[in-house]
């Protein structure tokens, strides 16, 4: 029969938690040590997480959703995994970095991200306003677990284009001689979608 004395190579299977370990394996024979490996570095990732989603509102605004939760089978019984990194990028350039302590803690910039007004974290993900971005810009978002060595691959959300946002309805006014008036239902001072033809 074969099989190993050694805990850590035991604490390899099905592990419930990312690590570094040192192992060696044994093969045992008729109770007795054969033969016994060298000892190599085993690094046990983090899960790579779901793919994040990038959407946007007519009105311009644009949310960015980290994947949904997984559960791992693991030797302790089963583990939520999820992303706890979300890097922003915009034309392949990062614009800043958010993340969270666990699954249902809010998304907070990294203390050494870029602070970019209009983006925001929330419970759920993050916010980007309405005019933050250029129209025909890609955003990319690159989701992560863990951190150092044993943080999980890399998991990247479709390419997104932003779009110009959705102008407002314009209005019309027919008059009693036959005259109509046709206006663009802009208020004072918004720019973010004015209507531009009719």
């Amino acid at each position: 029969a074969t099989g190993t004395n050694d805990a850590n190579w035991a604490a390899m299977n099905k592990p419930n938690m990312a690590k570094v370990v040192n192992a060696k394996y044994d093969v045992i024979y008729n109770g007795h040590t054969f033969a016994t490996s060298l000892p190599a570095k085993f690094v046990v990732k983090d899960v790579q997480p779901a793919k994040p989603t990038v959407t946007e509102t007519a009105a311009g605004a644009i949310t960015i959703a980290p994947g949904a939760n997984q559960t791992v089978n693991t030797h302790a019984g089963n583990v939520t995994t999820y992303a706890d990194k979300l890097v922003i990028k915009r034309n392949g350039n990062v614009v800043t970095t958010f993340t969270r302590r666990n699954n249902t803690s809010p998304w907070v910039k990294e203390a050494s991200a870029a602070t970019v007004a209009g983006i925001a974290g929330t419970n759920n993900g993050i916010t980007v306003a309405a005019g933050t971005f250029n129209p025909a810009d890609t955003i990319q978002v690159v989701a992560t677990q863990g951190s150092g060595e044993t943080i999980s691959d890399e998991q990247r959300s479709d390419d997104f284009t932003v779009v110009v946002p959705q102008p407002n309805q314009a209005t019309t006014k027919i008059w009693q001689n036959g005259h109509i008036d046709i206006t663009p239902n802009n208020p004072t001072g918004h720019l973010i979608n004015p209507t531009q033809a009719m």
